[in-house]
């Protein structure tokens, strides 16, 4: 119990981080990025790419849902990318397995899952970068 009380309070506690980068004049860009765990590295994806998670404890630990929106009337290239941190918020070293390139098609959606490389990881952080 202290380990799920433990783990929640880090995911809330990087939820509140990251909130603050999002403040801005922009409205549509709160409401589009609903992932209290993800960072768009190029500010232009806040207002073209809505973002929704769902993150599961499942038998064999976290699992990272997440569902990306194309907003735009062309094709968006991608690359997101997890960090996966412990307990103890250090970051646990995955080589490039939380790694992936992503193409949306114009008004379509994504569903990407990232899960846990080990049953020790608590929390995560996801960056997505646009690709040429």
């Amino acid at each position: 119990m202290k380990k799920y009380l433990l783990a929640t309070t880090l995911l809330m506690f990087c939820a509140c981080a990251n909130n603050v980068s999002y403040v801005s004049s922009n409205k549509s860009a709160i409401t589009l990025n609903n992932c209290p765990n993800a960072v768009y590295v190029d500010s232009s994806l806040n207002k073209t790419l809505a973002c929704d998670e769902a993150p599961i404890y499942d038998g064999n630990g976290l699992v990272a849902n997440i569902t990306l929106t194309n907003t735009k009337s062309s094709d968006m290239s991608l690359k997101v990318a997890v960090d996966w941190f412990d307990a103890n918020l250090i970051h646990i070293n995955t080589q490039d397995l939380g790694k992936k390139d992503v193409k949306i098609l114009k008004n379509d959606v994504a569903y990407l899952k990232f899960t846990a490389p080990s049953q020790n990881a608590r929390a995560y952080k996801i960056r997505v970068y646009k690709t040429k």
